[in-house]
Parts: C-alpha cells; structure tokens; sequence
C-alpha cells in the first residue's frame, strides 16, 4: 500500500515539473524579448536623436557650440558726411569708443571696478551697484577718448569690452543747425537732413567674432568670420555755406534791433528752384541740442504758418492780370484810407483816392485789394492762390512741412474774400511765399524747391541728382513781366524803398499781419509779422530772399524792418559771388578787380565750384589729372595769380588718398577735412594744429589713422572769418 502511494506521488509530482520548465523556458523567451526590444528603442531614440542634432538642428547647436567660444559683435558703419554746394562739411564723424563689462566672465566685480572707475571717473563702489542691479551686460562709458581707451585697452581687463563708434560732429555749430539736424545718443538722425535722408547716411552695420579663452578673454579675431560695414551715402546740399551765414547773420541781427521774438530767411535762385540758405531764429547748437529747446530745432520757413499780410497781394495781382478783370490804367478808389463793409472796416495806412493797378500794390492799399478781389470773385480768386502754391506742400525734402491754411471757397463768409485779398483769413508757410514769388522771377513758372543737390553712395557713384522741376506754368511771361514791373515800383517809389540798391534793380513787396488772438477772436494790435520778399535783378533774376520777423518792436512795418534786412544781405551776397549782369534805370556797370584779393583754397571741392569760385575772382587755373574732386591746390612757377589744380577722384574705403596739409587749421576744421576723406583722427593737445603724421601729401589709406599735434593759439577767430 505504501508503495503504491509513493507511486502516485511520483505520477502526480512529473507532469507539475514539465510544466514549470516549460513555463520557465516561456519567460526566459519573454524576457530577453523584451531586452532587445529597450535595447532597439534606445538605439533608434539615439539615432533619432543624433539625426536630429546633426541634421535637422545642426545650426542650431553647432551656433550654440560657437558661443562658448566666440563673441559676436557689431561693427559700426560709419553715417555718411553732409557736405554744403561747394564741399564744405556740415556733419561729419570723429572717433568714440564704448566701454562694457560682460558680468559673466568678468569674475570679481570688486578688483574689476577698484581699476576700471577711476579711469572712468566714477567711483567703485557706485560702479559695482550699478553693475550688480543691471543684466548681464553692463555698458559704462559713452563717447570715451582714444586716449582713455587705449589706456584701458593695455590693461587687458577681463570681461571688458571696448567697441569704437563715431561721434557725429557738426563744424558750424550753430549755423545751418535746423536744416542740417542732429543724431540722438543712439547716432539715429532726431532732425533735419539728419531725419528726412535717416536711411542713406546711416549706411549697414556690419559684424565680427571675437574668438574667447577659457577664462573669457578676447582671444583675438576670427578672421574669416566677419563682414565689414557698409558706409553711409553722403549728401550734398543745394545750401552755400557762406550764404547761409550771411543770412543767419543778418536775421539775428534783425531779431535783436527790432526785440523780436524770431524770425525767419530764405536764399533761392527762383530759376532753378535751389535753395541757398534758410534760416531760422532762434537756433541752437547740435553739438549740444539736448541743452536747447525743442522748439528751435524746428525749420521755420516749413513747419510755422503765418497770416502773410501784403505780401499775399501777389494772388490779387495775378488774378487780374491773368484773367483781364482790371485794365493796367483803371483806377480804383480807396475811400481815403477807411472802408466800411459788411459791418467791418477795411483801412490803409494812409489815405488815398483814385488809385491804379499799379498804384494799388505800389502802396499796398488794403482797400484797393479788397475791391480788385471782390470784382475777380471767389473762384478764379481761389484758383489762383491753389496756382501759386498756397494750400499744397511745397514737396521739398525736409521733416515737418505743413500746407498752410487755404479753406474753400464754399467755407468763406461775405467777408472772406476781400480780407483774404490782403493777407487774412489764410495762413501760408515762408517757403510757400518764396515759391510763389520765384514764379514771377523766373518768368511765370512754379518750381519745386530743391535742398538735395547729389546723393553719392559708399562706391562714391551718383545714385541721384538734382534736376530742376517745373510744377506748372502759372502765368505768361508777359504777365510775369507785368507783375514784375509793378514789383519794382514797389521798391522804387513805395512801402520797399529801404530795400532798395544803388547798383542793381530789386523787385519786392512787404508785409505786415496782425497776429490773430489766441481762440480766433479776432487781431491782436500790438503783435506783427513783419515781411519782405525781392529778387533782383528783376529781369533774369538769380537770388530771391523772403524774410519773416515775428513780434518786432516797436517798429512793425515790414517796409521797416524786414526790407533793410533783405538789402542787407542781398548786398553781402552779391560781394561775394559772380554778379549778374545788372539791369534797369539804377544799375551801373560792374567790373571786377581781383587784384588785392587772396587765392582761395579750393582743396576738397568739386572741379566745377572750384573753377566757378576762381572765374569770379580773376583767378587763372591749370587742371592736371582726371576726376571731379581738386585733390592739391598749388601756384604755379613764375604765373602771376595762377595755379594748378590736381584732380581725381573720391576714394573708396579700399583706395589710398594723399595726406592734406592740416597744419595751421583749427582742430575743428582739420577733423572736418580729414574726415571728408575718410580719415580718423588721433589728437594731441588742443587748439590749432601744430604738426601732423604722415605729412602732407604721404599716401595713407582711406579709414587709416592720422596723428595731429596741437597747441593753443592766441587768438582763435571764428570759423567763418
């Protein structure tokens, strides 16, 4: 029995023993499956991931990879140089350099500011709060010396970083400030030319890598990973600096004499449209411009309107002769000076009867206007003034022009037109008034105004000129000549006598305007605009001022104060460029005798204004060499008042240029000559300049370093003298 038990168990005991073996081997099986499949999946994650890296985000972290060992930086372009008619510089750049700190590789904040501070002139401890408070990167210093920087440069201070920008610098202070404008701190033009031309001057930064050690120090440049910066076009202006100072001059002047609150001139050539001068009172220096208002930044003569007075009798003028409303000998009577109209009074300045066209304008008789306009009617009167340029932009290239205030005729009241007729109810800007009265000069057409004379990109080529544009023809000749006869009796017999010249016939008309009061209730009867416009000579002329003087007092005529002041500079400007022949009953033949007369130095300037400014002063010239830039300037052996001029071309950041003769210049103006060239420049001293390197005439490439010594003279006379 017992052996038949154990046999039992034995049967029962080796089939469970299969099947655990079984079921083992089963698992085993499972188990490594499931190995090779984790081991799979990692290798195919791996790869996956190693496609990813290598290719699809390859630049991704290979730019990641660079940053651990280079340093990207921004090579500055330098702003194109804004250049007067005649090559004159009005901004150009000087060197500056930026100090940063890096706080991630600069290591001890303290031993770092305990050096760098007082080389800045700051004070550690203030230093390493501002360090502390700001980002990563920490810039400390603007617009630092050379001579700083180089310092600090020899210290080889871990985490500093210095970068050299340019400074705008601007030779004439603050002449020609509002048309030129200035940079903010960020080097972006705020105003002006600086503003209006923002995307040909500022040029296209380039870049650089700055290969690092371990310990974060600049390791030197990585040669083939940079692009160099594009240069900034530069500009030349239609505006003769010497005009320019002329009128800037002359209207300051005016301003203090009449306890004006300002004032503004223009200087055209009415035959071409090219502005010379516009200037505006008060200016500022932008050298400087944070320390002056905003308001003087503004270009009067485009952004301000002013009810014009008289001078917008030029529309009556027009109107009438235009459409033969009014016969030259017809008279109108003028009340004797006081005019009852539609429960307003309409006065003269003085009283007068029977009065012709002529006799109208010749002594700016309101009511006479009034009456003229009233029997030309409301809508050949509008058409008109839209003729002449009132109520539209004059589409100069300038920030800020306004179109003045010209309403239609479907807005006016009873009263309108004859108020109109004599300078009220609209408002125009000085430009316009110069525009509309260049029409009469030059023979009854209506020009564009041009302040941009040639834009030369960095390959130094022309990429736009200025050509003349007619706008429209606004008036026959003969009517233009009409208009101008009247003009001159304006001048010779009535309110512009004091604009009057001994050697050449001016043509103009004054003005005088009630400022409105404030809410439109109706005139002031202390505040005036006081104006003149003339061109001379009257036939064919070539220079037109328009001069606006505001608030003057107590004198507010503008036969009184604004005439004396277009004379004025109408008689400089006429010294000192190539007269034109003179005309009418007063003129007299003009010769020119050279002979006591200095050369000047044409150097720099265009071969064409070189030779037109030596033509007018007698001066014989040679020409050697080809190009349109006078590169040397030079007498010539055993000639009496004659000299050579060498010529060439403008050279390119990859040409060489002859070193200029610096010596005897003031800083300012060497820095401005150098610069022109594409020179920087490393200064010793200060004052005039004593001493240079390399010498005059050396090759040196264009962007290289030149080295000038100076020391202080005992009198410095101003820039302009």
């Amino acid at each position: 029995m017992l052996s038949r038990l154990h046999n039992n168990k034995r049967r029962t005991i080796k089939p469970a023993t299969a099947s655990f073996r079984k079921k083992d081997k089963n698992r085993g099986v499972w188990r490594t499956g499931l190995v090779k499949f984790w081991l799979f999946a990692a290798v195919a994650a791996l790869f996956a991931r190693l496609v990813q890296v290598q290719i699809v985000h390859h630049e991704v972290y290979a730019q990641r990879a660079a940053e651990q060992y280079t340093r990207r930086y921004t090579k500055e372009a330098a702003r194109g140089p804004i250049l007067d008619r005649n090559g004159t510089p009005l901004a150009v750049n000087v060197p500056r350099f930026e100090i940063g700190v890096d706080k991630v590789t600069a290591g001890n904040l303290k031993n770092l500011c305990d050096k760098l501070a007082p080389l800045l002139g700051h004070k550690p401890q203030a230093m390493r709060e501002r360090l502390r408070s700001s980002g990563n990167y920490v810039q400390i210093s603007r617009k630092l010396s050379e001579e700083k920087a180089s310092v600090i440069q020899a210290l080889q201070l871990r985490g500093v970083s210095i970068i050299e920008k340019s400074e705008r610098l601007y030779p004439f202070k603050g002449k020609m400030a509002q048309v030129a404008g200035f940079v903010g701190i960020d080097g972006q033009g705020l105003s002006g030319i600086e503003l209006e031309l923002e995307d040909e001057l500022a040029g296209k930064d380039g870049w650089g890598l700055h290969q690092r050690t371990a310990r974060g120090k600049n390791a030197g440049p990585i040669i083939n990973r940079q692009k160099a910066p594009r240069l900034g076009s530069t500009v030349i202006l239609t505006i003769d600096g010497v005009i320019q100072t002329i009128a800037e001059e002359e209207l300051l002047k005016t301003v203090r004499r009449h306890n004006a609150k300002g004032g503004t001139a223009i200087v055209m050539d009415p035959a071409s449209g090219e502005l010379l001068a516009m200037a505006s009172v008060p200016g500022f220096d932008p050298n400087i411009a944070s320390q002056s208002a905003a308001e003087a930044w503004r270009i009067r003569a485009v952004t301000d309107i002013f009810e014009p007075g008289s001078t917008f009798k030029i529309v009556v003028m027009l109107a009438a002769l235009r459409d033969s409303i009014i016969r030259m000998e017809e008279k109108v009577f003028c009340e004797q000076g006081r005019y009852p109209i539609f429960g307003k009074v309409i006065k003269d300045a003085e009283k007068h009867g029977r009065l012709t066209l002529e006799e109208v304008f010749q002594h700016s008789s309101n009511i006479g206007a009034a009456k003229i306009a009233m029997k030309i009617g409301k809508k050949k009167f509008y058409v008109a003034a839209r003729d002449l340029g009132f109520g539209n932009k004059t589409g100069i290239r300038l920030p800020g022009e306004v179109k003045g205030i010209l309403r239609n005729p479907s807005e006016w009241s009873r009263l309108s037109l004859p108020f109109i007729a004599f300078g009220h109810e609209v408002a125009v800007t000085a430009l316009q008034m110069a525009m509309a009265y260049g029409a009469v000069a030059n023979g009854g057409m209506l020009m564009k105004p041009a302040i941009i004379k040639e834009i030369r990109d960095y390959k130094n080529d022309v990429v736009d000129k200025f050509k003349p544009h007619v706008i429209r023809q606004v008036m026959p000749p003969d009517i233009a000549q009409q208009m101008m006869k009247m003009l001159v009796k304006v001048v010779e017999d009535g309110t512009g006598t004091q604009a009057r010249m001994e050697n050449v016939t001016v043509a103009g008309k004054t003005g005088t305007a009630q400022k409105p009061l404030a809410g439109g209730a109706g005139y002031s009867q202390t505040a005036y605009i006081a104006s003149f416009v003339g061109f001379c000579p009257a036939e064919g002329a070539r220079l037109l001022v328009h001069v606006a003087i505001d608030e003057p007092w107590p004198v507010h005529s503008g036969g009184s104060v604004a005439a004396p002041a277009v004379k004025e500079m109408l008689d400089r400007i006429m010294k000192v460029r190539k007269q034109p022949e003179p005309v009418g009953r007063r003129a007299t033949t003009i010769r020119h005798t050279s002979v006591d007369r200095a050369i000047p130095n044409v150097t720099g300037k265009h071969i064409d204004d070189a030779k037109r400014l030596l033509d007018q002063i007698g001066v014989e010239y040679e020409i050697t060499g080809e190009g349109d830039l006078v590169q040397k300037q030079s007498l010539v052996a055993g000639g009496d008042r004659r000299v050579n001029l060498q010529v060439g071309t403008v050279k390119n950041a990859t040409d060489y240029t002859n070193m200029p003769d610096l010596v005897g210049l003031s800083l300012r103006n060497a820095v401005a000559k150098a610069s022109v060239l594409g020179l920087h420049v490393k200064v010793v001293g200060s004052g005039k300049v004593v001493s240079q390197k390399p010498a005059e005439g050396d090759k040196i490439k264009v962007g290289a370093r030149c080295y000038l010594e100076c020391r202080p003279p005992f009198a410095i006379s101003s820039l302009m003298n």
